[in-house]
C-alpha cells in the first residue's frame, strides 16, 4: 500500500535513493560543527585578550580595593540653622519705594529732517570719465552731449 513499507523492493516503480548515508544530513552536521567551531574560537580569543591585559589598565580607581569606601555624604540632611526667607507679599512703604525710583528729565524729542538723497547722474559720470581718461574738456563736452544732450557743464 504505502510507498514506504519497503524502499529496498526491488519491484518498486522508482527506485529511491537508500537511506545508509545521506549527503545532506552529511552537509548539515558539517555546517553546525563548523558554526560552533567558529563560535568557540572567537569565546577564545576574547577571553585571551582579556587575560593578556595589564592590572594597570583594569584597575583604574582612585580608591585601592583593600581600603573602606569613602564616606559618602548625607544628601537628605536638613540646615542647622534657621533659614528666613523674605515675605514677597508686604507691600514697600512710600520712603522704600522712592529710594528707588529716580527721577527722570523727559527732553524734547528731537526729530531729524530728511536730507535730500542726491540721484547719481550718468551724464555727469560719463563727462567726468572721459576728462580723468585725458580727453579735453570741450571733446568731453562734445562727447557727452552725444549720448545726454541736456547735459551742462
Amino acid at each position: 500500500m504505502g510507498a514506504d513499507a519497503y524502499p529496498d523492493d526491488a519491484a518498486r516503480w522508482v527506485k529511491e535513493a537508500s537511506n545508509g548515508g545521506s549527503s545532506t544530513a552529511a552537509i548539515s552536521t558539517g555546517v553546525i560543527a563548523g558554526g560552533i567551531s567558529v563560535v568557540l574560537i572567537i569565546i577564545g580569543a576574547i577571553a585571551f585578550v582579556m587575560l593578556r591585559r595589564k592590572p594597570e589598565e583594569v584597575q583604574d580607581k582612585s580608591w585601592i580595593a583593600g581600603s573602606p569606601m569613602p564616606e559618602m555624604p548625607n544628601m537628605g540632611a536638613q540646615p542647622t540653622q534657621a533659614v528666613a526667607m523674605p515675605d514677597f507679599s508686604a507691600q514697600p512703604t512710600q520712603a522704600v519705594a522712592q529710594q528707588y525710583v529716580a527721577p527722570v528729565a523727559i527732553a524734547p524729542a528731537v526729530v531729524a529732517q530728511p536730507q535730500p538723497v542726491v540721484q547719481p547722474d550718468p551724464a555727469r559720470d560719463y563727462y567726468n570719465d572721459l576728462v580723468a581718461k585725458g580727453y579735453p574738456a570741450a571733446d568731453a563736452m562734445a562727447y557727452t552731449r552725444q549720448y545726454y544732450p541736456t547735459f551742462q557743464a
